[in-house]
């Protein structure tokens, strides 16, 4: 299955379901990130955080990141003994760091990083009946809310119906089956080729990939409704 470089030739009158993923697709993940480290800095400065709990974020996001495309029985649970394995300090104390200081502060800044463009695509997208999925290997529903984002379905690596971090099939699969649209009906847009792509290859998905640079200035998601809306233009 190749890859759309480009949204000129995005066929979108195929399509009745998109598929978004999440960090870095719908928001500036390296500006929320250096955002969270400033915000962190400033804990540890003022006794509001320790050096251990900056460790637990460092050693968990490693881990996460070697063991792409990990497949366990119950990888919600695993991630946590991986970082626990590597820094000898206890599961619980892991999975409360990173809950507080990875899924739950950055969400009052997410709308704030929200690429330009994006909520326009979600309210046509809904508003013209079309499917929207978010699949990431995050946490999604805490962070759409944040972003005031609505889609007909979520689901995420860790959640025990998938199991299998990116990149992999069984998401984007799963999702197909539950919102009964036909995987050649679908299209994967995320902002990593070797994960999102490659998880979209191996559906047998069409795949579109972020401009980065484009999502910054507010171009790709501009470009993208300007696609999607020109069917509209033709009938």
């Amino acid at each position: 299955m190749s890859i759309y470089q480009s949204l000129h030739i995005l066929s979108i009158r195929k399509y009745k379901l998109f598929i978004f993923d999440l960090d870095g697709t719908l928001y500036e993940q390296r500006k929320l990130r250096r955002k969270m480290t400033t915000c962190l800095i400033l804990k540890l400065i003022f006794f509001q955080l320790s050096f251990t709990d900056l460790k637990i974020i460092s050693v968990f996001r490693k881990q996460r990141e070697l063991h792409k495309g990990a497949q366990s029985n119950n990888l919600e649970s695993d991630q946590y003994k991986w970082c626990a394995n590597v820094s000898g300090i206890p599961e619980e104390r892991i999975k409360k760091v990173v809950e507080r200081y990875m899924y739950n502060f950055p969400l009052k800044y997410l709308e704030k990083y929200t690429y330009p463009g994006v909520k326009p695509v979600f309210k046509f997208l809904n508003k013209n009946n079309y499917k929207i999925a978010v699949y990431s290997d995050f946490p999604i529903e805490e962070k759409l809310a944040a972003m005031n984002l609505k889609a007909h379905m979520t689901l995420y690596s860790t959640h025990a119906s998938v199991g299998h971090f990116k990149p992999n099939k069984s998401g984007l699969l799963k999702i197909c089956q539950t919102l009964g649209v036909p995987v050649e009906e679908a299209i994967f847009i995320g902002d990593r080729d070797d994960t999102d792509g490659e998880s979209a290859r191996m559906a047998g998905m069409s795949f579109l990939l972020v401009n980065i640079n484009e999502a910054r200035k507010g171009i790709f998601y501009k470009k993208f409704l300007n696609v999607i809306a020109s069917k509209y233009d033709k009938n």
